[in-house]
């Protein structure tokens, strides 16, 4: 039930209340953004791009639906931020509207399963991980290939989308190599038992192939993002508890003693959540946008 006689009304309500309930004038832009996790993302985006110098205050409208039915109302004032999805490929007229952001992958969460994302987070934490990203993307991309228009298919034609398909959590250290990795993925798709008729699949196929100008080798980025951000975080931590692994095994073999334990745990107090790092990761994402690295273009 809503407190207000329009969504006029309610924009109105907004602006009086962010912009003149502070004598500062510190803000000139009202941005409603999803979700509060989603507001750390555009506020770097938006400091970055340095649009005419706004000064932006966020509104967290609990969901996309809550921002798009703001759309007609937006302005240079009050403006929208949101995850694209599969609007892009749907041809959702709301996109091109000027005051509304969007994720040129599916969302947020798929910036973060670039091979150039990953390897920087790597790099920065001093992992040294043996496993090849960008190989292993392009592989995947062609065995994802056919589920990512079964799944854009349900989406269109409103039919529950599939969820918690790549699972990695039993993987043994041993299997942790990119062909193994691939077979599981594989073999998972394959037991789903579903049966992607070209017939349903051919328009979005055409559709992405020739007007979408996706990276083919890249399609990870257009999947849903907690497809396969998941199932990556589950793999990134295996990785990393390996690279603990050998580096406590390194301390043992250099230290003695007490000089062990210590060592030791340095290293457990210079571990990091791996999840709060790859999502907060926003430089390297907006290096790739800048780069036009997720686009043929």
């Amino acid at each position: 039930m809503s407190f207000f006689d329009s969504l006029e009304d309610e924009v109105k309500y907004h602006k009086s209340t962010c912009f003149y309930g502070f004598t500062t004038f510190e803000y000139n832009v009202i941005v409603c953004v999803e979700n509060r996790d989603d507001e750390a993302f555009w506020k770097f985006l938006i400091s970055e791009l340095k649009i005419n110098k706004i000064k932006p205050i966020f509104l967290h409208l609990d969901g996309k639906e809550n921002i798009k039915k703001f759309i007609n109302y937006s302005d240079e004032e009050f403006i929208g931020c949101i995850d694209s999805d599969y609007d892009y490929i749907f041809e959702k007229e709301y996109l091109s509207n000027p005051y509304l952001f969007h994720t040129y992958v599916y969302s947020i969460e798929n910036y973060c399963t670039h091979a150039d994302t990953i390897h920087s987070l790597l790099n920065t934490l001093n992992l040294n991980i043996e496993f090849d990203f960008v190989s292993f993307f392009k592989k995947m991309s062609i065995m994802i290939e056919d589920f990512l228009y079964y799944d854009i298919y349900l989406k269109d034609n409103s039919e529950a989308s599939i969820r918690n398909i790549f699972k990695f959590n039993n993987l043994s250290e041993e299997q942790l190599t990119e062909d193994t990795i691939l077979n599981v993925i594989q073999n998972q798709i394959e037991s789903l038992g579903i049966e992607i008729e070209e017939s349903k699949i051919e328009k979005y196929k055409n559709k992405i192939n020739n007007d979408c100008n996706l990276n083919q080798d890249y399609l990870q980025l257009y999947i849903e993002g907690h497809i396969i951000y998941d199932s990556l975080m589950a793999l990134l931590n295996k990785f990393s508890e390996i690279a603990y692994k050998s580096k406590v095994n390194e301390i043992k073999s250099t230290y003695s003693g007490k000089r062990i334990q210590q060592k030791i745990n340095e290293l457990k107090n210079q571990t990091l959540d791996l999840n709060t790092l790859l999502k907060t990761n926003y430089k390297e994402w907006f290096s790739l946008v800048q780069k036009n690295k997720l686009f043929n273009i």
